[in-house]
C-alpha cells in the first residue's frame, strides 16, 4: 500500500526506517489524531511517531529479530533490517517463523542478558574449530 510521503522531512526520514508493522501503527494514530484530534497534518504526524516510538523502542534500531523453529526447537536470529524475510526462512526448512520484539525476547526468553556467538563456527569437544551449517544448508 503507497503511503502519503510525510510533511517534515525529519519525520520522514525517521518513518522511512519503520518496519512494515510499525509503519501501519503510525499511519493509522496519524490518521486518528488528524482526522478524530482535529490536528493538522504535520502535528497528527509527529505525535504519532513519538506515540509509535513510545510503544516501540526499538522501532528504529535497524534490527530484526525472528523466533524460528525446528524439530521442536525454538532459537532467534537477529540481522539487520530486510536482510531476511519470514517466507525466505520457511523456505529453508524452519517450520515456524515470527517476527518478534528485541527487547520483549531479551527480558521473556533470557532473563534479560543474552550472549551472540558467530553462527559459522563453534569449538568442538577437542577445541577445535567447526563449520556450523548456515541457514541455508541442511545440518
Amino acid at each position: 500500500m503507497p503511503y502519503t510521503k510525510c510533511i517534515n522531512p525529519l519525520v520522514a526520514e525517521l518513518v522511512q526506517s519503520l518496519s512494515a508493522e510499525v509503519r501501519e501503527d503510525f499511519e493509522e494514530r496519524a490518521g486518528i489524531m488528524e482526522f478524530d484530534g482535529r490536528t493538522s497534518r504535520e502535528c497528527a504526524e509527529a505525535l504519532a511517531l513519538l506515540d509509535v516510538l513510545k510503544r516501540h523502542p526499538a522501532a528504529l534500531t535497524d534490527v530484526d529479530v525472528f523466533s524460528i523453529t525446528q524439530d521442536r526447537i525454538t532459537k532467534f536470529l537477529l540481522c539487520r533490517r530486510g536482510r531476511m524475510t519470514a517466507e525466505r526462512l520457511r523456505s529453508v526448512g524452519y517450520e515456524a517463523v515470527k517476527e518478534v520484539q528485541l527487547s520483549t525476547t531479551l527480558w521473556v526468553h533470557f532473563n534479560g542478558i543474552a550472549m551472540l556467538s558467530r553462527p559459522w563456527s563453534h569449538k568442538d569437544g577437542e577445541g577445535r574449530c567447526v563449520k556450523t551449517p548456515t541457514l541455508y544448508e541442511k545440518p
